[in-house]
């Protein structure tokens, strides 16, 4: 193997690391004290974009060496519960909605971590 070679990957595998770190930590930013950690709820929102970021390296990891691949493996498993949580996916045979539909198919993305006002005020429904 080339130098040049074993340098872009080694630069490969240090990216990969980082954008496997980044999705570890959006993934459990929401269990996070935003008065700790002002960051926390930013990454709370860019993860959708994290998870498809990792995807991404998965992918190219499969392509370039596949030992590589087993981070971006990891990093899924370890986030699967957050990436459940924030958009789960329901596929059952009667709807939570009781509707008559034999098939459904429910998909929930908005206020996935039951995040309270910081005011404690709730518009009326």
């Amino acid at each position: 193997m080339s130098a040049v070679r074993r340098i872009i990957i080694y630069i490969f595998f240090i990216g990969c690391i980082i954008v496997c770190a980044t999705t570890i930590f959006a993934a459990y930013s929401g269990q996070i004290n935003p008065q700790d950690l002002a960051i926390a709820p930013l990454m709370c929102m860019v993860f959708p974009f994290c998870i498809i970021a990792t995807l991404v390296v998965l992918f190219i990891c499969i392509i370039v060496k596949r030992w590589l691949a087993l981070i971006p493996i990891v990093t899924l498993i370890c986030c699967i519960g957050p990436i459940f949580n924030y958009s789960p996916v329901n596929i059952a045979l009667l709807s939570h909605n009781n509707h008559n539909d034999k098939n459904s198919f429910s998909l929930l993305c908005y206020n996935a971590y039951n995040f309270i006002a910081h005011n404690n005020y709730y518009p009326a429904e």
